[in-house]
């Protein structure tokens, strides 16, 4: 899918109160801009608090522009499993 404004800024929203570093938040700011799909990263081991902290992430995320399309379900899917 594609992000919208409203979900751009939300996340940047959300980074900026996350407290990030310059680099990491500019690494942020260019991921807005150069997408990557979930299967495209690689593997990495989040223990249970982050698990659940990127989950309700993309849930708030999802939601920031009022629609919530089937790509968007199908990668919050994924992030569940």
């Amino acid at each position: 899918g594609k992000v919208t404004e409203r979900e751009a800024s939300a996340l940047l929203e959300a980074a900026r109160a996350s407290e990030l570093e310059a680099a990491e938040l500019a690494a942020v700011e260019r991921a807005l801009t150069h997408p990557t799909g979930l299967d495209d990263l690689p593997p990495f081991e989040l223990g249970e608090d982050e698990r659940e902290y990127v989950y309700a992430l993309a849930l708030f995320l999802s939601r920031a522009d009022g629609i919530v399309v089937d790509s968007e379900r199908e990668a919050i899917r994924a992030l569940g499993d």
